[in-house]
């Protein structure tokens, strides 16, 4: 019987001195022969982050760490939160995956399965399997599974902790350049990385922008609903910037209700095109209250190097601010770019927006 002879296998490896990793890998690959699944993979992951770890995958024996985002991945976040095996049959009729479905149909995947892997009630992280076979995950297989995972318990535990002071010290580092409210950048890390992004630019010649957003008409949210109402927007809005701005892209939390956004290697017109996407993400935001929804409009202030009459980041940040006092002045609600040229009060009036000419 093949499960059989795959647990011994699994059951040898645990009683041998291969480290933790050896151990997983040898986990998923001989899951993956046995079920016949198309991916599978142990996640280290709990309830207390939003980032997993792929420490063992079968279709890539070589690697030992991938960080994860679990927003993107709603079947193993539920795992992770409720302890409890899930199982999604059809991942195109099944409502959990909805969100996430455009960033699935290339795989052709038809079934996925989540094991919780844990210890004395503690979740460590989760066995992970996808496959594009319609009847896939039969009970047996399930079961074959969870044995398969409760014995890695321990080569899994062995690994958290190893891991545990690493990620400790990431955490302390992390935080220190992070917002506490939204976890975006903050001020001095987003001064930071847009030095650098200038100084690459300057010397290779290349592109950067940078967006300076202020939400409209913020206080009102603050003055009608209460601060702690406020937060949750901003916390929303964060949210929101993130997912609309690619990942090479830099957002942080200026200050208050304003946010600054790097753009590497993006010129004029993909800055522009990039508040925009931001804008329009934004104007699609409706808060629920007891009285009418809280909607979201921002301003954004567009400036790029070179082009815009500017030789350092502070310049730029200048610039953009600028632009930003001028999409408020055109009525708020729109995204603008200066002119490349100084700006003074006889000038703003040659300023070009997204809204006018």
């Amino acid at each position: 019987m093949k499960e059989l002879s795959a647990l011994l296998k699994i059951a040898t490896a645990l009683a041998s001195t291969q480290t933790p990793h050896d151990v997983l890998r040898l986990l998923v690959k001989e899951i993956a022969q046995v079920v016949r699944v198309a991916r599978c993979s142990v996640i280290l992951a709990n309830g207390s982050s939003s980032i997993g770890r792929v420490v063992a995958t079968y279709e890539d024996p070589a690697i030992e760490e991938i960080k994860i985002d679990l927003e993107k991945y709603p079947e193993i976040a539920e795992s992770v939160a409720t302890g409890e095996v899930v199982l999604v049959r059809n991942i195109r009729r099944d409502p959990r995956m909805a969100l996430v479905m455009p960033n699935l149909k290339h795989l052709k995947l038809h079934a996925i399965l989540v094991i919780p892997i844990t210890y004395h009630e503690q979740i460590l992280g989760t066995l992970f399997l996808r496959t594009s076979t319609v009847k896939a995950f039969v009970p047996r297989e399930q079961l074959f599974c969870k044995t398969a995972a409760r014995m890695a318990t321990n080569a899994l535990l062995g690994l958290s902790r190893l891991q545990l002071v690493v990620r400790e010290n990431e955490q302390l580092a992390d935080q220190a350049g992070r917002d506490s409210l939204t976890r975006l950048y903050n001020q001095g890390s987003l001064a930071r990385r847009l030095n650098e992004e200038t100084a690459i630019a300057e010397r290779y010649g290349r592109s950067v922008s940078y967006l300076m957003l202020d939400l409209d008409n913020f206080k009102e949210v603050n003055d009608r609903f209460g601060h702690r109402q406020g937060d949750d927007v901003l916390k929303r809005v964060a949210r929101i910037i993130v997912r609309a701005i690619r990942k090479s892209d830099v957002a942080a939390r200026y200050g208050g209700d304003e946010f600054g956004i790097i753009l590497p290697e993006t010129d004029e017109a993909g800055a522009m095109v990039q508040a925009e996407r931001i804008l329009e993400a934004l104007r699609s935001l409706h808060i629920p209250t007891p009285d009418n929804p809280i909607t979201i409009s921002a301003s954004i202030g567009v400036a790029t190097m070179p082009g815009d009459a500017v030789s350092t980041a502070d310049d730029l940040i200048r610039r953009a601010d600028e632009a930003l006092y001028e999409a408020k002045r055109l009525g708020k609600n729109c995204a603008v770019r200066l002119q490349p040229t100084p700006v003074s009060d006889a000038a703003r009036s040659d300023s070009g927006s997204s809204h006018a000419a």
